[in-house]
């Protein structure tokens, strides 16, 4: 039976629909799962607490205190030439 361009087109139609659907599926499972991970994570993190071990230390950004420089080789840099100039005044 030969298609015929109404055919092919309920067949594309057809295919983008499953398409969708099951991209649809994929990305809530996706989320749930993400969900489930951290969930299950909590979950250990309080049996440890309850067992009296430590839990996750709480690990803060550093925090620069000049934010013109972006390292200590930077900063002790500027630290240094600020020195020599200040001697250099004198």
């Amino acid at each position: 039976m030969p298609l015929t361009k109404k055919s092919r087109n309920w067949k594309n139609n057809a295919s983008q629909t499953l398409v969708k659907k099951l991209l649809n599926l994929i990305e809530r499972v996706v989320k749930e799962n993400h969900t489930l991970l951290t969930e299950r994570q909590q979950l250990r993190d309080e049996i440890n607490r309850l067992k009296g071990e430590q839990g996750k230390p709480d690990i803060k950004a550093n925090k620069q205190k000049d934010g013109k420089l972006s390292s200590d080789a930077e900063r002790k840099e500027a630290e240094a030439n600020a020195n020599k100039d200040n001697s250099e005044c004198q």
